[in-house]
């Protein structure tokens, strides 16, 4: 983007200082911790792009009402995440759930998500951001009285509360599947989901021992 968008101006927030960067003098890299806030003004950023953060922090509905706050009056904002459902491709709208045909890998996913809940970690989140977010909706209010009593510099004041509720307007909501595996017709749809079934081995590797401390026999994690 700092490229594509020369003159205009980029902060780029990691939570963890995993990528590789590379510097321009339009964009500056910031790494912090995302449970002490936004450490930005309030309604400095024309454009704010939120990708992949739902399962690295407990607080998601802090973190969109911090969003909120530094996005300009006219700002746009767009909010990305990946679940972790997986269907079968028996045809349009491909709502299927995967339990009859692949059991294990589906018992073994419950219990990802299972163990991903039970340390905070609200799933269904994203799902309801629309409804959440939009004018005059309660939620501005409730998340506003569960953060009023922080510390500074997390605590949301009441005035933020009352500015907040006129919301995000219009929102508009995509749910975009993706080939788990590369028999999509479409070449380039095929090549992410090659991509995407070598992510989901690497991964499931990894999880070998949760799942088999969460109920999966060792020798079904390992398969």
């Amino acid at each position: 983007m700092a490229t594509e968008f020369p003159h205009c101006d980029i902060t780029s927030v990691d939570i963890a200082p995993i990528a590789t960067h590379a510097p321009r003098s339009n964009i500056a890299f910031e790494v912090y911790d995302l449970y002490a806030g936004v450490a930005e003004e309030d309604e400095s950023f024309d454009y704010i792009s939120c990708r992949h953060v739902q399962l690295a922090v407990k607080e998601y509905d802090r973190l969109l009402f911090d969003l909120h706050r530094v996005l300009r009056p006219g700002g746009l904002i767009s909010i990305c995440e990946v679940d972790s459902r997986l269907y079968e491709v028996d045809g349009p709208p491909y709502t299927t759930p995967i339990s009859t045909c692949l059991p294990n890998l589906a018992r073994g996913i419950d219990l990802i998500r299972r163990g991903i809940v039970n340390q905070g970690i609200d799933l269904e989140a994203i799902y309801r951001v629309g409804e959440w977010m939009r004018p005059g909706s309660e939620w501005w209010k409730r998340v506003g009285e569960k953060y009023q009593a922080d510390e500074k510099p997390r605590r949301i004041p009441a005035n933020r509360v009352s500015q907040a509720a006129s919301g995000i307007h219009p929102i508009h909501s995509q749910v975009v599947l993706l080939p788990a595996g590369s028999w999509h017709p479409d070449p380039g749809v095929a090549q992410v989901g090659s991509l995407l079934s070598r992510m989901w081995q690497l991964a499931w590797r990894q999880l070998e021992g949760m799942l088999a401390a969460d109920g999966l026999g060792e020798d079904e994690a390992q398969n």
